[in-house]
C-alpha cells in the first residue's frame, strides 16, 4: 500500500465499481510528489490554497481501477482523503480529495 501516517482498509471488492465522490476545488488539492512513485509507496503533498482553515487526521483510502493488492500491480489508482472545513463555529462540510496515478511494472 502507499506509505502514510495512516491507512483504512478499501471496502471494495476489485473491479467493483466505487462511490466515493470527489470534490474539484481550487481551494485545497493533493499530488504525489514528483520521483516518489513506486509500487511500494509514494510521498503525497496536500496543499491548502486558501486562506481557509481545513481539518483531516490520517486515514487515507487507496483505489486501484482492476486487478489485485500488495504490492501494487500495474494499473491505474486513486488515493483519496477526507477533508473537513468549519465554516461556521462546531459546523463542518466535509468532502473528499483525490490523486490518480499509474504504476507499470516493466
Amino acid at each position: 500500500m502507499l506509505t502514510s501516517c495512516g491507512k483504512i482498509e478499501n471496502k471494495f471488492d476489485i473491479g467493483e465499481i466505487s462511490d466515493i465522490e470527489v470534490s474539484i476545488s481550487n481551494d485545497i488539492s493533493m499530488a504525489i510528489k514528483g520521483g516518489t512513485l513506486t509500487n511500494k509507496g509514494a510521498t503525497i503533498i496536500i496543499t491548502n490554497n486558501s486562506d481557509k482553515d481545513f481539518i483531516y487526521g490520517n486515514p487515507y483510502e487507496i483505489e486501484i481501477k482492476k486487478d489485485g493488492y500488495g504490492k501494487l500491480a500495474s494499473g491505474t489508482y486513486r488515493v483519496i482523503k477526507i477533508i473537513n472545513y468549519e465554516f461556521e463555529e462546531d459546523n463542518y462540510q466535509t468532502f473528499n480529495i483525490a490523486v490518480e496515478f499509474n504504476i507499470t511494472n516493466d
